[in-house]
């Protein structure tokens, strides 16, 4: 997982979030290192809920200050629900890009309704249709977050999270994360992913490797082992639960087994063949021109090590007798 030192908190006159879309704004000032409250006011967040849906600002701000006690008439709102939990809705706009907003529906003014603001990605199946993941997974990756001060400290961070993952049954994490964010997906994630029928891991080198809890817990590994992206579902496809499977009881903190990657895009059945030829894993390795991408040893000393080939993730085991590969 990448990390980057915070830049401080941003200082810009609010009358210039309402000219650009607030995610173009933070990839320009490129804020993720730090925690994205530092950086952003709900001032800002409000700008912007008002102005993708298309609301004249002069009702709510006077002089870019927020006018106390104005009521706020949901019916102003254009909107499409995107999931709902108690009187907690996601929405969008019609004109919907890429930004969720949190709303309380009991809010009365504009900064008790608007609770807080996500930025996703949608990720499809098809490459045709847009961004794609391995194995074709679908889900939205969610890059930034954004909770009102007025409803911190009552668990919307999670919930958040629990209603995107009930209606899009996959979340994927950012390539950066923040500390808090890093907090919440770590304790309190990761156990929804544990539970049965449910799945956790993460994106390395192009494949996607289960998390058992002894590495949600190894704060040390889980920092360090470059993690391109965290991965949440509800409904894993069966290729996630067949790795699952072909991986139980291993972990990458005991040093079970170690990840690598072809230096000159191997295939599988080029692998295969050289599997069959090698009679242990450290031949494997140097025959296939392997490198370990994340692993806990140094010395390539793996009875069980995961290959990622351009077109399938192959589990290589040595025994006393021989070496076998499975595809998966």
């Amino acid at each position: 997982m990448k990390w980057r030192v915070p830049y401080g908190v941003l200082h810009l006159p609010l009358i210039f979030i309402t000219m650009i879309k607030l995610t173009d704004l933070l990839g320009e000032l490129d804020l993720r290192g730090g925690d994205l409250d530092e950086n952003i006011t709900l001032e800002q967040v409000l700008f912007a809920f008002l102005e993708d849906f298309q609301i004249p600002e002069d009702e709510f701000f006077e002089d870019d200050e927020l006018m106390p006690g104005v009521t706020f008439n949901p019916r102003l709102l254009k909107k499409t629900t995107i999931t709902a939990d108690g009187e907690y809705e996601f929405i969008v706009p019609s004109s919907y890009r890429g930004t969720l907003y949190l709303i309380n529906t009991k809010g009365t003014t504009l900064d008790t309704y608007v609770v807080g603001q996500v930025e996703v990605e949608k990720i499809y199946v098809n490459a045709n249709s847009g961004r794609t993941k391995p194995y074709r997974l679908p889900g939205v990756e969610i890059s930034l977050t954004y909770i009102n001060p007025k409803y911190r400290g009552k668990g919307l961070g999670v919930k958040m999270y629990t209603m995107l993952l009930d209606a899009y049954k996959t979340v994927f994490s950012d390539n950066i994360l923040y500390p808090a964010s890093w907090n919440l997906w770590m304790n309190k994630l990761a156990p929804i992913g544990l539970q049965s029928g449910n799945f956790v891991g993460a994106e390395v080198a192009g494949i996607i490797i289960p998390l058992t809890p002894e590495d949600i817990g190894n704060t040390d590994l889980m920092q360090g082992i470059g993690v391109d992206h965290l991965i949440l579902t509800i409904e894993p496809p069966q290729v996630l639960l067949d790795i699952k499977q072909a991986l139980s009881g291993l972990s990458l903190t005991k040093s079970d087994y170690g990840i690598y990657e072809s230096t000159s895009n191997l295939k599988v059945t080029e692998l295969d063949a050289i599997v069959d030829e090698s009679g242990s894993i450290e031949e494997v390795i140097e025959g296939a021109d392997l490198m370990q991408m994340v692993g806990q040893r140094d010395d390539d000393g793996y009875s069980i090590i995961v290959v990622a080939t351009q077109d399938a993730l192959a589990i290589v085991r040595e025994t006393d007798s021989d070496v076998t590969l499975e595809i998966v």
